[in-house]
């Protein structure tokens, strides 16, 4: 009796100090690699009722919206603040020209987004 006594006590605190006989949960923290695609398509709403301008880097769009569209400059840079090879900052500054009143602005970007290694 005594040697099982032991044993269990044994195998108990060996499950203790490695902290169980499986893993219940695991987690980490990767930093995607992240880059702009420069596809973007931009609404601008203005005060006027039903009047609108759009901005697209796709002809499709642009073909849908001749009569609406806006004069915009767009530019992007990438920045990798840290020095790890990984995109840190992204800086998209756009200039609308010849448009006044505008309340609202909806934006779509489109980012190529991939995460390193495998994902279990």
């Amino acid at each position: 009796p005594l040697c099982i006594i032991v044993s269990f006590v044994l195998a108990f605190t060996v499950c203790l100090t490695v902290g169980g006989l499986w893993v219940k949960t695991h987690s980490y923290i990767v930093q995607p690699s992240v880059r702009f695609k420069y596809d973007a398509l931009m609404i601008f709403e203005t005060n006027q009722t039903s009047k609108y301008r759009v901005w697209s880097t796709m002809a499709s769009v642009n073909q849908l919206h001749a009569k609406h569209l806006a004069s915009v400059d767009i530019s992007a840079s990438e920045q990798d603040v840290n020095s790890d090879g990984k995109i840190d900052l992204i800086d998209i500054e756009c200039v609308v020209a010849g448009l006044a009143g505008v309340k609202k602005v909806t934006a779509l970007f489109a980012f190529d987004y991939e995460l390193a290694g495998t994902v279990t």
